[in-house]
């Protein structure tokens, strides 16, 4: 479970979150939305421990992350992976060198293992066949298939999606969002979906969290959400 407990965060002395406390429960799937600038970026990365907060904290499997050493910090990141709203293959390697990269870091797996790994994983994302294919041969739709193969190569625990639909086309981007709900009902792990867009809303959220300006003005259930007449609510409905 993530908690998260009083969270402050200022670049140059300039407050972008103000006291966020939400819980983000296990094996479901956490929307936080808002408007562009309205801080889910920063929410995210200070969940993940990229930035630190200038007060508050984030306790994650009962860790305080911020009093954690390196060592700690590195273990409680494996369990964590993130589907980028870029994909960020890299144009460099081929798809079998970007979705096998964390596993050849971060592991001592023979080579078979490895394959064996990586095709399981395209096959549940439904992209078979492009192993030895660069990134600039997919369509958008397929590097974020490949993007999210390379995410779940690990098998995380909790799996943060940055923005999973946009810039997709609409039939892209239901079919992204499908691929979201298959693959926690599968896998069963914590989905934290960062996202403006109201489809990927209506459709994924087990949980709402919605931010304006820095604050938490809604944090309910799905069903909570859909029955509500608070205008913050209103707008994503």
């Amino acid at each position: 479970m993530i908690e998260v407990k009083n969270i402050s965060v200022a670049f140059n002395n300039e407050p972008v979150l103000h006291d966020i406390n939400i819980t983000i429960p296990e094996q479901e799937r956490t929307v936080i939305a808002g408007r562009s600038g309205s801080g889910k970026s920063v929410l995210m990365k200070t969940i993940e421990g990229i930035i630190r907060p200038v007060s508050g904290t984030v306790i994650i499997d009962g860790s305080d992350i911020f009093a954690l050493r390196s060592s700690q910090m590195n273990s409680l990141r494996s369990k964590m992976s993130l589907l980028f709203q870029g994909s960020a293959l890299f144009d460099s390697m081929n798809i079998f060198q970007n979705i096998a990269f964390p596993l050849i870091e971060q592991t001592n797996f023979p080579k078979e293992k490895i394959i064996e790994l990586v095709e399981e994983k395209l096959s549940l994302v439904g992209l078979e066949g492009v192993l030895s294919k660069m990134p600039n041969e997919l369509s958008g739709g397929m590097k974020k298939r490949a993007a999210l193969a390379r995410a779940i190569i690990n098998d995380p625990k909790y799996i943060f999606y940055d923005e999973p639909t946009t810039g997709l086309d609409p039939q892209i981007s239901d079919d992204i969002i499908s691929l979201i709900l298959d693959l926690q009902s599968r896998l069963n792990h914590t989905a934290v979906i960062i996202t403006h867009e109201l489809e990927c809303i209506r459709r994924v959220a087990n949980n709402i969290v919605i931010l304006q300006d820095g604050r938490v003005e809604y944090n309910n259930t799905h069903a909570n959400f859909l029955n509500s007449k608070d205008p913050c609510c209103v707008q994503f409905q």
